[in-house]
């Protein structure tokens, strides 16, 4: 979002897959008490995280960290039991370096909020998101506010459209990409 604010002539177009908040304060809204990833969020499996990441190399203990994972991102999924059938595909390095990327990335950008930008974007934006999305209905209905070309669309899902629902998926983004919505 933030390339195609600030260079329009080079972003045609944008899918935004169950899309982060336009501000901190609704991102971390999402996450907070009462929120569907805070409901999802079983004790049993918080306590078992816990017990995994007591050990100071469990990042690099594959199936250590292949379980955490599992734990980790059960909530995404509007059916839990997709966490574990989906390779999340991170190795002891890769993990380290996702955590540390996204903290860096986050923290870089302060107190977000581009609300003010979003108006003035050119380029039609698709946001596409899951009906049980563990963002909550907020983010995408803002997102579709505020962008005078957004296409709001839904799929089957919690978290991740392109695994919980691929075929629904690949036609709306299908749909998106050809249809003939240009830039003003």
């Amino acid at each position: 979002m933030l390339v195609a604010i600030a260079f329009p002539d080079r972003v045609t177009r944008v899918v935004l897959i169950d899309g982060r908040s336009p501000t901190r304060d609704l991102s971390e809204s999402a996450y907070a008490p009462g929120s569907p990833i805070y409901q999802r969020t079983r004790p049993e499996d918080v306590a078992e995280k816990t017990a995994i990441t007591g050990s100071p190399d469990w990042m690099f203990d594959q199936e250590r960290l292949d379980r955490w994972l599992i734990l980790e991102f059960r909530p995404f999924y509007a059916d839990p039991s997709m966490s574990a059938r989906i390779p999340h595909d991170l190795d002891g390095r890769r993990y380290n370096q996702w955590r540390i990327t996204l903290s860096t990335v986050l923290s870089s950008l302060g107190d977000w909020d581009i609300t003010s930008h979003l108006p003035s974007m050119l380029a039609p934006v698709f946001p596409i998101n899951c009906r049980e999305s563990i963002l909550g209905t907020d983010i995408p209905h803002a997102y579709e506010e505020l962008l005078p070309n957004a296409h709001l669309d839904w799929v089957d899902g919690g978290h991740t459209p392109p695994s919980e629902d691929p075929a629904a998926f690949a036609s709306a983004v299908g749909s998106f990409f050809n249809t003939n919505t240009l830039i003003p």
